[in-house]
């Protein structure tokens, strides 16, 4: 059977159940699901546990596991099944999520264009460190969308060397342009227009091993829009879609429970912009 893997914190739980749902909405045959915990609250592990989402909780692996998306490589490296396919928290699918693993089986991956070159999201010295021709100005992978079939040698070889080099802390930093994001004024600069973490890590692995690869549009795959040749819908923002599709105790409980904890985020994020700016 198919397995879908995702991650969570509380603050993406509704994201994350209304991915799940749209799935099984939309899939012609059974599907199974893993939940990647990293941060959710014991009554929200309950309901995924009543949709038969099966929850795995991101253990401490490393210092700084929690920062810059450090975590993802963890996941990538540690989930067993054969044929891999993550979708991150917030996208909606809106097809039989079959072809999407048809097309792992048959070309040994699932890659979608992030929207950037190599050169906007990687510093000179990860060009120099992984071994990648600068003058090739490489399409960029999204690290969230994305499957591998893990008998493939080099994608395991690149999956691997992602996870070495995050322990490192190579996912570590922002680009002066988003300095605005860091938690603290300590972090590491890195000198490239807009460094992406774990995403850049990843797309320096892949093409220190492979530069020959079909990457699909994210206008289909990764879209922000909706229209009638999407597959995958990118929201970056909440819905409720698919909660109430199939109305009984348990969806309505998570729906109500949902609306609540996600008006508690709106709140707290508000009053912290707030703190922010009188700070300042």
């Amino acid at each position: 059977m198919n397995i879908l893997n995702t991650t969570s914190s509380s603050y993406f739980f509704s994201r994350t159940l209304n991915l799940i749902l749209s799935v099984r909405f939309n899939a012609k045959k059974p599907i199974d699901f893993i939940v990647w915990d990293i941060g959710l609250k014991k009554i929200e592990r309950f309901f995924l546990r009543c949709f038969k989402v099966k929850v795995i909780k991101v253990p401490s692996f490393c210092e700084f596991w929690r920062d810059c998306y450090t975590w993802k490589a963890y996941i990538y490296q540690e989930s067993k099944e054969r044929f891999f396919l993550h979708l991150d928290a917030g996208n909606t699918v809106l097809c039989d999520i079959d072809i999407i693993f048809e097309m792992i089986r048959e070309k040994g991956y699932f890659f979608v264009d992030q929207g950037q070159s190599l050169l906007q999201i990687a510093p000179a010295e990860y060009f120099n460190y992984f071994k990648i021709d600068d003058s090739q100005d490489y399409t960029v992978i999204a690290a969230g969308n994305i499957g591998f079939d893990r008998n493939n040698e080099n994608l395991s070889k690149v999956i691997n060397m992602s996870y070495e080099s995050a322990l490192k802390g190579m996912c570590l930093g922002y680009s002066f342009a988003e300095r605005n994001r860091a938690a603290t004024s300590e972090f590491i600069v890195r000198d490239c227009e807009v460094f992406r973490h774990d995403q850049t890590v990843l797309n320096c692995c892949l093409r220190s091993k492979i530069t020959d690869i079909d990457v699909l549009p994210h206008s289909i795959y990764s879209a922000v829009k909706r229209k009638d040749d999407v597959k995958i819908l990118n929201q970056r923002k909440l819905s409720y879609e698919f909660l109430l599709k199939k109305i009984n105790f348990t969806s309505i409980l998570a729906y109500l429970y949902c609306l609540i904890n996600d008006s508690f985020f709106y709140v707290k994020v508000k009053c912290e912009r707030i703190a922010k700016k009188i700070k300042n």
